[in-house]
């Protein structure tokens, strides 16, 4: 005498629909989800219109540490409402598209990379809407459990440099 299934019908979409719901649930944001960086020009005039600072994370996309810096602390910032004006970005290390620098120069985005010497990735810098930095950058993946807090100081140090910057006339 086992469980016999009166109604098959209903639970094949049930069973689906819960299936979805899980994997909507349990699916991590990908570091596409952190828009790649195209008119710095652009972006630095909003910025300095809402004076918040530009977030750009030089990465790699074979780069594991980056993709976990993107997926578990930069995408998800991005979506709380404390940094919901703070424009962040990504910069591809080795990728040859077109990107506009802040002076409004046409270069790649590995070109770009290279003027800031980085020696290795993920290297996460905060820029006012004129390209300066506004504080020290977060280099690597050491301690994953403090980064979040690292992330966040740095995030308000930048947020309270780039407070009383004004638009150039």
């Amino acid at each position: 005498m086992g469980f016999k299934n009166r109604h098959p019908k209903r639970l094949v979409p049930l069973t689906q629909m819960l299936a979805v719901c899980w994997s909507l649930l349990l699916a991590a944001p990908c570091a596409h989800a952190l828009s790649r960086a195209v008119d710095l020009r652009r972006l630095g005039a909003f910025a300095l219109a809402r004076h918040v600072p530009v977030v750009i994370l030089f990465w790699s996309p074979t780069c594991r540490y980056c993709k976990v810096v993107a997926d578990r602390f930069l995408g998800p910032d991005a979506q709380e409402p404390k940094y919901r004006r703070v424009i962040f970005r990504r910069i591809d290390i080795d990728s040859h598209k077109t990107l506009v620098d802040f002076s409004g120069a046409r270069t790649t985005e590995a070109r770009f990379a290279a003027r800031y010497h980085l020696r290795l990735v993920p290297d996460i810098r905060f820029f006012d809407g004129h390209g300066q930095q506004v504080t020290r950058s977060l280099l690597g993946l050491s301690t994953p459990s403090f980064y979040d807090a690292y992330l966040s100081a740095a995030l308000h140090k930048a947020m309270r440099a780039c407070a009383g910057h004004r638009a150039a006339p």
